[in-house]
């Protein structure tokens, strides 16, 4: 799943990606996918916060 977002591309991390990661090696597909999606949101609110605050210090 892509979805833009301000003119850039983000590219979904895949389940098998996941699991080459060390530690994530023998995740079930259930469990890859719930950690994919937290990361997910987490990676999207760093994103955001890193604009606001890039925004704040370019009007200060």
């Amino acid at each position: 799943m892509s979805i833009q977002t301000n003119e850039h591309k983000r590219k979904r991390l895949s389940i098998d990606e996941l699991r080459n990661c060390k530690g994530f090696e023998n995740y079930t597909d259930e469990q890859a996918e719930e950690t994919i999606t937290s990361i997910e949101k987490l990676s999207v609110l760093f994103y955001e916060i890193y604009f606001k605050t890039k925004s704040v210090k370019q009007t200060i």
